[in-house]
């Protein structure tokens, strides 16, 4: 009987809770003047413990104890507002979040003071809290700076964060044929990333221009192995680790300095900052060669340069040299194809949802050095060989560059 006493009346609190504001919304729009007056708004900001800095946080959700609702649902914080629970002395709030690790959960309980103040006639009672104390936490380290809540967002605590010492982040970029072009990021669809020196897979079917992963603090070097949806490499790392407690909550940590590269058959690999640093900067840069042999088609309603490109849908494109099918089931206004780098000349099928039309283009080959160490094929001199459209294709730009620059060849749908 007392059981369900308890979780009667806890019910009765929690029902009370929600109601409070709901009530208390009704009646300010009567009462402008008696609009937020209890001031259980709590502010929790995050930082860094090295630098005092932000620290930006992914969070899944926070919930409150007395409440169903879910705060912050994932988002991207560098601080919360948080309404605590006026009607007991104390809120637990629990903090799911994401870090390199994967999902993780902190638990911070806050004790204080409520009491009700009377307010005026026509605005009654509200609830005022002080006093606040965090008696339980998991987190690094937590420090009040205010005690007493506000009605308006304020900071009241600071979450801080021992130093993540041990995270790289690798950038795939893109290189064109200009000599002097340092590329653009490049998104690379990825089936997984190993080390090793764990088992734990990071992440799978993902895909991103950079991948953030963890040295081995066991070891002087560590290998990674990039399992990719367009092939596969690896890049081993060396570099100096030492031990120090720079900060006494967070105890002994390993630090890494003097990155270098050990082995890779990335086509280039690069070193841009040899430094570890929380948050994680391009540490190395995996550089792809230039694309030399990718022509544009674009799709028109009619011949001409000028014309506008029309949107029609595709089952799918082959070629004469690979079993790869090109935009399968993909409605486009113009596709961009890989041309045979060890023949003149390319044939491919493009299968509209009716039928299927071949067109065989040619082309100059020409053997260059990129790079220093990009050895490529360059192709010129484009033409149309045959074609199974009505109305001949065109050819808009013969020469193939890169990046590519407008089409080179103007299929017109009739």
């Amino acid at each position: 009987m007392i059981y369900l006493y308890c979780r009667f009346e806890k019910m009765i609190k929690k029902v009370a809770w929600i109601l409070f504001f709901a009530l208390l919304a009704i009646s300010c729009l009567d009462e402008p003047d008696c609009y937020n007056l209890n001031n259980n708004i709590f502010g929790i900001a995050f930082r860094k413990m090295a630098d005092n800095k932000a620290d930006t946080v992914t969070l899944i959700g926070i919930s409150i104890n007395g409440t169903d609702s879910i705060f912050y649902e994932y988002s991207l914080a560098t601080g919360v507002e948080l309404p605590l629970n006026f009607l007991a002395d104390q809120s637990e709030i629990i903090f799911q979040r994401l870090d390199h690790a994967g999902a993780v959960t902190n638990r911070l309980l806050l004790a204080y003071r409520s009491q009700i103040q009377f307010v005026s006639e026509d605005c009654g009672e509200r609830f005022l809290i002080a006093d606040v104390n965090p008696v339980e936490s998991d987190f690094d380290s937590v420090r009040v700076v205010n005690r007493s809540p506000g009605n308006t967002a304020t900071t009241n605590l600071i979450v801080y964060r021992c130093p993540t010492t041990d995270l790289i982040r690798f950038g795939f970029r893109q290189l064109h044929a200009d000599e002097d072009s340092v590329g653009v990021p490049l998104d690379i669809g990825v089936d997984s990333i190993s080390a090793d020196y764990t088992s734990t897979v990071f992440f799978p079917d993902d895909t991103a221009s950079s991948f953030v992963l963890p040295l081995n603090p066991a070891a002087n070097s560590t290998r990674f192995d990039f399992d990719l949806v367009s092939g596969s490499g690896f890049v081993a790392l060396n570099y100096e680790t030492t031990n120090e407690a720079r900060f006494t909550v967070c105890g002994q940590q390993t630090f890494f300095a003097g990155l270098t590269i050990l082995s890779t058959d990335f086509d280039i690999t690069k070193v841009v900052n040899d430094s570890i640093e929380d948050p994680p900067v391009t540490n190395v840069l995996l550089l792809r060669c230039p694309d030399t042999n990718l022509v544009t088609i674009a799709f028109k309603d009619q011949p001409g340069e000028d014309a506008p490109d029309v949107t029609v849908p595709l089952i799918g494109i082959t070629a004469d040299y690979t079993t790869e099918v090109f935009y399968p089931n993909t409605s486009a206004a113009t596709v961009i194809l890989p041309l045979n780098a060890q023949a003149d000349m390319t044939r491919f099928s493009i299968a509209f949802e009716d039928e299927v039309i071949d067109i065989e283009l040619g082309y100059d080959r020409n053997e260059v050095v990129y790079h220093n160490v990009c050895n490529r094929t360059a192709m010129s001199s484009l033409e149309v060989i045959s074609s199974g459209f009505a109305t001949p294709p065109q050819i808009l730009n013969d020469e193939i560059v890169s990046p590519t620059n407008g089409s080179n060849v103007a299929i017109i749908i009739d």
